[in-house]
């Protein structure tokens, strides 16, 4: 299981990546799919991705509700957020299988949100979780 972020790259260098590490299928794990970067919204990545022989799923059970997304501009304010939303990734195990059984299908299935930095995203909670919990391998790019 990869993750990866697109914030300050491109579209072209994001697809590019995916692309040099062989990755089946894109899962975005954001609430909202929608971005006001071009390119990075859930229709244009669902409709360009598969041109390139990438899949596309938004899993938006894994998300975080934009409210709680505000004033993160301290370290303590992200480690707040991501200390509460690891305490709900056992109610999303629903969310959290589809992940693996994708994994499984696709073999090599990336992660996806905003934040350049796993460690400043919530992606690193759910790769973090599937590795603690499933044995998953975890590559951030």
């Amino acid at each position: 299981i990869y993750t990866l972020g697109y914030e300050g790259i491109s579209l072209e260098t994001y697809i590019n990546k995916l692309i040099k590490h062989n990755i089946g299928l894109l899962c975005d794990v954001r609430k909202t799919p929608f971005s006001r970067k071009f390119g990075f919204s859930c229709k244009t990545l669902s409709n360009l991705l598969p041109k390139v022989g990438i899949d596309y799923v938004h899993i938006p059970q894994l998300g975080i509700e934009s409210n709680k997304r505000q004033d993160l501009d301290n370290k303590e304010a992200y480690k707040k957020l991501f200390d509460e939303y690891k305490t709900t990734l056992p109610d999303r195990e629903e969310a959290l299988d589809k992940v693996l059984n994708l994994q499984k299908k696709y073999q090599r299935i990336a992660l996806t949100c905003f934040e350049k930095l796993h460690h400043e995203c919530h992606r690193h909670c759910v790769s973090d979780y599937l590795a603690n919990k499933y044995n998953a391998q975890v590559v951030h790019l």
